[in-house]
């Protein structure tokens, strides 16, 4: 395994755990909310309201004591029936106010509070009515007598709501004691969740740290290793170059003495002569594109030279297999080598003719033009063309098409092609239709 691939592996570990301690996280703090919610209610729809009934039946109560006095001593009918109305009231308040009290829930510790409190109740009601009783009769003293008979029990009542205050008080207290405690808690957990994020953060980068280290060591290795095949190569190229240069030059030496015999027709001596020195040339020109990686900055082909030589080296191939040629190049200057310009122009030109459609006369097109900076070339054809497919690996070194397979060829040259023109700071494009042909469209930078 690279170690490119051990860091992806190792990120996606990290990050796996990261994500799952933050929806840990989440849901912590969902429950926790749920909880703290829960004891709030409690707090706010138990206790605090139970509290707020308590002291309501403890008013009710003062109230109706006090009533029941101003009964006994009133002696005026009709104030006497206002005291009772009052009276009713209260007593029904109070019955209101304990029935809505009973339908809370019960804290721990209340329910026989809540039962005392009933049974006393309903015994100092019970004394006061014998005192009402009395006071109706105007007979103060019975009166006053059930009333001093009904004080202790008006105290135990008074001493029952008092205690049920206190309950509800104190559980209200503990209630908020626990949602402290939550919060405490899930503090104490995030904390430990961020400690852990952290940790992980740390380790990963600790990880990451060192598989770099080791993918820039592979890299250096890698580099190491590729210099050294580039100086193979360089040697090797070298050599190619001295054994194409010794036969090219004799070659040539044979033409200029055939050059020089009056039986040999002039223009076959000039055309052999001419294509030994662009073989030549264009020998050169990859070798140095080989070592270099991209043409001279100062390399400039000129296009009007480049048209003359397409025409005179294209026309009888195209003429050969009953096609047409038209060749039309704005002149301007380049950035490419002239030699490795015309190749890959022929190139083009040559495959236009030899993929052409069998029943169909090959119509070739190389159409230049300069604008914006740049120089479009564009070679057209009616040929075969090519599926999608087959366009998007066009460029691709030794690739051959299905429909291209009975075509003698190598696959090379349209690799050549890309090479060239992108090492020379270009662009290549290709557009095809089967049975429609094709359009190869470059794009060269023109020269300063």
């Amino acid at each position: 395994m690279t170690a490119s691939r051990r860091t992806k592996y190792v990120l996606a570990g990290a990050f796996s755990a990261i994500a799952l301690l933050l929806v840990a996280s989440q849901i912590l703090t969902h429950l926790h909310a749920q909880a703290v919610e829960s004891s709030i209610d409690l707090i706010t729809n138990d206790a605090m309201v139970s509290i707020d009934l308590i002291g309501r039946m403890s008013v009710d109560l003062q109230r109706e004591h006090i009533l029941i006095g101003r009964h006994v001593d009133e002696h005026d009918p009709e104030a006497i029936a206002r005291i009772e109305r009052q009276i009713g009231d209260v007593r029904a308040d109070f019955v209101r106010a304990a029935d809505e009290y009973d339908r809370y829930p019960e804290f721990a510790g209340e329910a026989p509070l809540r039962s005392a409190l009933r049974i006393d109740v309903a015994a100092s009601d019970q004394l006061e009515d014998v005192a009402l009783a009395f006071s109706r009769r105007n007979a103060d003293a019975d009166a006053n007598a059930s009333l001093a008979a009904a004080e202790p029990v008006f105290e135990v009542v008074s001493r029952d709501l008092a205690n049920l205050r206190q309950l509800n008080r104190e559980a209200a207290a503990e209630t908020r004691a626990k949602v402290d405690n939550l919060q405490d808690q899930v503090t104490l957990v995030r904390l430990v969740l961020a400690i852990a994020i952290i940790g992980i953060i740390g380790v990963v980068g600790v990880l990451a740290t060192r598989s770099i280290s080791r993918t820039e060591q592979e890299l250096h290795e890698k580099t190491l290793a590729l210099e050294t095949r580039n100086r193979e190569l360089d040697a090797f190229s070298g050599r190619v170059s001295h054994d194409l240069r010794g036969p090219l030059n004799t070659i040539k030496l044979a033409s200029s003495m055939l050059g020089e015999q009056r039986t040999v027709e002039k223009p076959t001596v000039a055309i052999m002569h001419r294509a030994v020195t662009q073989m030549t040339d264009l020998v050169n020109d990859l070798l140095q594109l080989s070592r270099a990686g991209a043409p001279p900055a100062d390399a400039v082909a000129h296009t009007e030279p480049v048209a003359v030589a397409l025409e005179s080296d294209l026309a009888p191939l195209v003429q050969e297999a009953g096609g047409r040629l038209r060749v039309d190049l704005e002149p301007a200057a380049v950035c490419c080598s002239e030699s490795l310009l015309r190749e890959v122009l022929w190139n083009l030109g040559e495959n236009a003719v030899k993929y052409h459609r069998p029943d169909v006369p090959p119509s070739v097109e190389l159409v230049g033009r300069a604008a914006w900076g740049r120089y479009r070339l564009r070679v057209i054809d009616n040929g075969r063309g090519m599926t999608r497919d087959e366009s998007s690996h066009a460029f691709e070194p030794f690739f051959r098409g299905a429909r291209m397979r009975d075509v003698p060829g190598t696959g090379l040259g349209l690799a050549i092609v890309r090479r060239v023109i992108e090492a020379s700071g270009g662009s290549v494009a290709v557009e095809s239709q089967p049975d429609h042909g094709t359009t190869f469209t470059l794009e060269l930078p023109l020269a300063a």
